[in-house]
């Protein structure tokens, strides 16, 4: 990735009458952690602030079930200025799959769905050469399906039906299981199974399985569109003209209702420790079943892939870790033989904070 010097986001910040990064809210940790690794997590989060002149940024930590650091930093708009603090909102984006990979798992707890059944078996009128690929290869992006996203960044249809058949007619980009090919078709056939399993739309579903059950107070959908309490503006750098320096500019993202399973969900640090922590305490899933929602797809060669059921794993000798990212901006990981979950909530498309989970959670390992 390429960083971002400080000296860009101080001419920006400064042209606003804006402090630069200045703490916007003091980090807090229970009494068991010691002041010293507080502080150095204070002052190692705004080195990074700087070195990749993010504005603003939450950073939540969970051990043993507990949240034992938050902190929140800068700004949440550059206009106004609105500093963040630990209820500041941000915009998650494709960390949202976790939440359906989740859903879809607890279908799978109650026998209402299996992993490897073709998706034909739950849905009907796909494409021909759509309905033998499996539940696991929508989940794992091992489909081989066309995206419903353009070049350009919109979408082929205005909702499902027409998306759909705007790809009826295009061939698979390869044979089901072949190769991974990320892409947002796959989470649209996903909700659209979750929503005819539970009866509601995936947004009503997550709402009450997510954000009702778990204190999620500052959790909900939308994008650029709509009016969202205590959001953080999204921002990034531009491309200029050879010889003129990058400048911050405003992210619009549109994230129609027929996509809510690949992104939408905006939320706090805190919220999503809850949602964390109820799913390590076997809360949401059984054990078994958890372990299955972090279980990696297999390519028809046998080959491991890298993505689980809606998340990205870490497989290595010691400290695996399971999380997603979402824009460019924001990211957390759990590490379940850790215990330890680490989230890091960003408004700069481009900052790449799951680069920044590892560091942060090996104070706590």
């Amino acid at each position: 990735m390429t960083v971002r010097p400080l000296t860009l986001a101080l001419m920006t910040l400064a042209a606003l009458g804006a402090a630069p990064f200045a703490a916007s809210a003091q980090p807090s940790a229970p009494a068991s952690l010691q002041t010293s690794t507080a502080a150095d997590l204070d002052a190692w989060a705004a080195r990074q602030m700087n070195l990749r002149a993010i504005p603003g940024m939450q950073i939540v930590v969970v051990k043993d079930g507990q949240v034992v650091f938050s902190g929140a930093w800068g700004l949440a708009n550059l206009q106004t200025p609105v500093p963040v603090t630990p209820d500041t909102v941000f915009s998650i984006n494709s960390a949202t799959k976790t939440f359906t990979g989740v859903e879809i798992l607890k279908l799978v707890e109650r026998g209402e769905v299996d992993l490897d059944a073709p998706v034909s078996t739950y849905l009907a009128d796909l494409p021909e050469t759509w309905r033998s690929i499996t539940v696991r290869q929508l989940l794992t992006h091992m489909s081989g399906l066309p995206d419903i996203i353009t070049r350009d960044g919109g979408y082929v249809g205005q909702d499902r039906t027409s998306a759909i058949a705007a790809l009826a007619d295009q061939p698979l980009r390869a044979a089901p299981g072949e190769r991974f090919a990320y892409n947002q078709t796959n989470y649209l056939l996903l909700q659209w199974i979750v929503e005819q399993a539970r009866g509601r739309s995936f947004e009503t579903v997550v709402g009450q399985d997510a954000f009702a059950a778990f204190g999620m107070t500052r959790s909900g959908f939308g994008d650029s569109l709509d009016l969202i309490p205590g959001k953080a503006d999204s921002y990034r750098f531009n491309r200029p003209p050879a010889g003129q320096p990058p400048r911050l500019q405003n992210v619009h993202e549109l994230f129609p209702p027929f996509t809510r399973a690949a992104a939408g969900i905006n939320s706090s640090g805190q919220d999503l420790a809850r949602w964390l922590i109820a799913l390590q305490a076997g809360d949401i899933l059984r054990p078994a079943t958890l372990d299955a929602l972090w279980t990696q797809g297999r390519f028809n060669d046998g080959r491991t892939g890298e993505w689980a059921n809606g998340w990205v794993v870490v497989d290595r000798p010691e400290h695996r870790s399971v999380g997603m990212s979402g824009g460019g901006r924001s990211a957390f990981s759990v590490y379940p033989d850790d215990k330890v979950a680490v989230i890091i909530l960003t408004n700069l498309a481009g900052a790449y904070p799951e680069e920044l989970i590892d560091p942060v959670a090996a104070r706590f390992i």
